[in-house]
C-alpha cells in the first residue's frame, strides 16, 4: 500500500474483487501511533445521522472504553483519569453531548472528528455511497475536516464510481491522492504459490485463474484453502473450487433477487455475463442499448459486476458463475 497518510485524503480504487476494501480496512487496523484508526463500511448506514453516530460511538469507545461509556450514559460521570483521555474540558463537554440520545444527530461531524486529541485516520469502505442524497453534504463536511485538522481520510470505491467523490465537480477533488489496485499478474501468483509453499501445480494455478478471472480476493481465498492439503494433492485447487461453488449455489437465489431489485434486467444480465454471452446481444430481443447500459451501471454501482475494459463485463464474485449457469440450466430443464 505504500505510505499511510496522517493528513489529507487517499482514495483507493479497485473492482469489487480486487481487495481494495480489505486494504483500506487493514489501514484502519494498522498502528498509527497516538492517532485513532476507525473503520466503517458505508453499506451499513442509511443516512448521514446513522453514519455520524457510528463514528461518534467508535471514537468514544476507543477513548473512554466501553464500560466507562456505558456508565456515563446511565448518569455516572467518568473518572478524572478517563476524562484526561479527551485532552481538554472542551473535549469532555463535547463527549458528554455525544453520549446523549440525540447528540450525534445534532453534532457536526467536524466536532466528532476533532475529539481525539492526537488526530484520527478515518477509513470508509464503499465510500461512493456517501455521495447519495440521504447522506446530505457529508463528503463536503469531510473535505472541510481534512483541510482544517489532523485528520486523514482513507476511502475505497470502484473505478466506475469514483467520479462522484473525486471528479472535477466532486467534494474531494484536488485535496488528496488516488491509488488504483490491480489484480496480481500470473507471474506474481506463481511467486505467491512458490513463496507460500502451496501444494498447487502450475496447471492447477492457471486453471484457477481462468475461473476467477485473476481476481485477487477469490484467487487468494481459494489458494489459502489449499494449505491443509498434502503436498501430493494434485487436484486440491479444483476440488476446493467445486466445493466453494456449491456453497455459492446456496446463496445464488439471494444474489439473483438483489440483482432484480437493483434493476428489472439485472438478473438476466448477471446470467448472461456468467455464461460469457455479450450482455447487449443477450438482452437485445427485449431491451434497447440505453436500458442495458443503465442496468449495467446500476449493477456495477452495487459491486455485482464490473468492466475491466471496454466491451468486457465480469461478475464481481466469480464463484457465482457456475451457480448462475447451473440455476439457468435447472430452470430450462423444468421448462
Amino acid at each position: 500500500m505504500g505510505r499511510i497518510p496522517t493528513r489529507g485524503s487517499l482514495t483507493v480504487l479497485g473492482h469489487p474483487g480486487s481487495g481494495a476494501e480489505e486494504a483500506v480496512q487493514r489501514i484502519a487496523h494498522a498502528e498509527h501511533g497516538p492517532s485513532l484508526g476507525i473503520w466503517l463500511d458505508a453499506r451499513h448506514y442509511g443516512d448521514r445521522a446513522a453514519l455520524v453516530a457510528a463514528v461518534a460511538e467508535q471514537v468514544l469507545q476507543r477513548l473512554l472504553g466501553s464500560e466507562t461509556l456505558r456508565r456515563w450514559r446511565t448518569g455516572e460521570p467518568p473518572s478524572t483519569d478517563a476524562l484526561a483521555a479527551l485532552g481538554s474540558r472542551r473535549g469532555a463537554e463535547l463527549a458528554r453531548q455525544l453520549t446523549m440520545s440525540d447528540g450525534p444527530q445534532t453534532s457536526p461531524i467536524s466536532q466528532v472528528l476533532a475529539l481525539p486529541p492526537h488526530g484520527m485516520v478515518l477509513c470508509i469502505g464503499w465510500a461512493h455511497l456517501l455521495a447519495e442524497r440521504q447522506m446530505g453534504g457529508l463528503l463536503w463536511e469531510l473535505r472541510a475536516s481534512v483541510m482544517g485538522g489532523e485528520i486523514a481520510l482513507v476511502l475505497s470505491t470502484f473505478p466506475a464510481t469514483k467520479t462522484s467523490m473525486v471528479g472535477e465537480q466532486a467534494p474531494l477533488f484536488g485535496i488528496g491522492e488516488e491509488l488504483e489496485i490491480a489484480d496480481p499478474t500470473t507471474e506474481r501468483w506463481r511467486e505467491i504459490v512458490r513463496v507460500g509453499g502451496l501444494p498447487v501445480s502450475d496447471d492447477d494455478l492457471l486453471w484457477l485463474l481462468l475461473r476467477t478471472d485473476g481476481q485477487a480476493r477469490a484467487t487468494a481465498e481459494i489458494l489459502a484453502l489449499t494449505r491443509p492439503s498434502s503436498p501430493g494433492a494434485r487436484r486440491g485447487v479444483r476440488r476446493i473450487w467445486e466445493q466453494e461453488s456449491e456453497r455459492a449455489l446456496a446463496a445464488v437465489g439471494d444474489a439473483v433477487s438483489f440483482a432484480r431489485a437493483v434493476n428489472p434486467h439485472g438478473a438476466a444480465l448477471m446470467s448472461a455475463i456468467a455464461a460469457e454471452q455479450g450482455p447487449y446481444r443477450a438482452l437485445r430481443p427485449y431491451a434497447n442499448a440505453k436500458q442495458i447500459a443503465r442496468a449495467l451501471g446500476q449493477l456495477a454501482y452495487h459491486g455485482l459486476v464490473y468492466s475491466p475494459r471496454r466491451g468486457r463485463w465480469l461478475l464481481g464474485n466469480p464463484l457465482l458463475r457456475d451457480a448462475l449457469v447451473d440455476l439457468d440450466r435447472e430452470i430450462e430443464s423444468r421448462a
